[in-house]
């Protein structure tokens, strides 16, 4: 029973890292983009409100047009700089990425029983086990709405994985790409793929 429980804990555990991983690499690139964003639309702003007249009618631009389209351009700023930190994806970030790393000394845990082999001995498992699942639950929830897409991104990680182990030697990009091919046009599953 307690060996059971213990491999459902390392799978979950395996799981729950590739998540944290994928959820904290998502919400810091939506908020690196959406800073450049801002950054990049404040920038152009501030070097054409500083042009002359006589630049802009050399290239048939008119001055009042250009007033317009630098105060929707300041509207555009001000939406997204309000959006950005309501929908605070920094923090997010910051979350999972603790989420990830406390995660990670959970799977060290784990090694360390495998390492020494306490596998056999059902107390130390029943204690590990109690310890994990208090931990997991101290973690952030992985959002219903999302966990199919990062288990199914978890899978793929895995199988991915495996069939590197099996081309070693080769370059990344035609691995990547032998195992795409072989998973859609063969209608396989992943798994059967690997093997």
């Amino acid at each position: 029973m307690e060996q059971s429980e213990l491999t459902h804990l390392k799978r979950v555990i395996d799981t729950t890292t590739t998540s944290y991983g994928v959820l904290r690499d998502k919400y810091s690139s939506y908020a690196r983009n959406m800073d450049l964003l801002i950054l990049v639309l404040s920038a152009i702003m501030c070097a054409t409100i500083f042009m002359d007249a006589n630049i802009l009618i050399r290239y048939n631009i008119d001055p009042d047009t250009l007033k317009i389209i630098l105060g929707l351009a300041s509207l555009l700023v001000f939406i997204l700089s309000i959006w950005q930190s309501n929908v605070k994806w920094k923090q997010k970030s910051n979350l999972y990425s603790k989420a990830f790393n406390d995660v990670l000394i959970l799977r060290a845990k784990l090694r360390d029983m495998d390492k020494f082999g306490c596998e056999d001995n059902v107390e130390s498992i029943q204690i590990l086990c109690q310890q994990l699942t208090t931990e997991l639950a101290k973690l952030p929830p992985i959002p219903d709405r999302q966990f199919l897409v990062l288990k199914a991104a978890h899978k793929r990680k895995v199988a991915l994985s495996r069939y590197i182990d099996e081309c070693s030697g080769m370059p990344y990009m035609i691995i990547w790409l032998s195992f795409s091919i072989k998973v859609i046009f063969q209608r396989k599953k992943i798994k059967d793929v690997i093997k």
